[in-house]
């Protein structure tokens, strides 16, 4: 499982099929690739890696966008649905929460706040 995640002041997804714009103002944006021989545990661990994120970001709304560009490995699309629904589920508990819906070509524009490190990496 791997993650990119920025320190958003704004973002934005136009879904022109649905006329419809995902909007979120200070947030985590935070694209999610799945992998083959991810689970539960993976998921988990990236909970806690994206918790750590936001405490340090000072943020309390996610932009959680599902996003194949980060591996060449990815988990079939029914399994990685399945995890990205585990990791929905846990962080809905604590933030406000945005999914950018899964496999769907979209428009994006964000706006990053500046500052060091206002970009991650994780691999888990």
């Amino acid at each position: 499982m791997k993650g990119l995640f920025m320190d958003g002041k704004e973002f934005k997804a136009e879904k022109p099929w649905k006329n419809e714009t995902e909007h979120l103002t200070e947030c985590l944006i935070a694209f999610i690739t799945l992998e083959k021989k991810d689970n539960t545990k993976k998921v988990n661990a990236m909970v806690t890696e994206i918790h750590e994120i936001c405490d340090e970001y000072e943020v309390e709304r996610i932009m959680l966008i599902p996003f194949a560009h980060l591996s060449n490995n990815l988990l079939n699309h029914k399994d990685a649905r399945k995890l990205l629904n585990e990791m929905e589920d846990i962080l809905r508990d604590k933030f406000h929460l945005l999914v950018s819906e899964f496999g769907v070509e979209k428009g994006l524009m964000m706006e990053l706040n500046i500052g060091p490190n206002n970009v991650k990496f994780r691999s888990i």
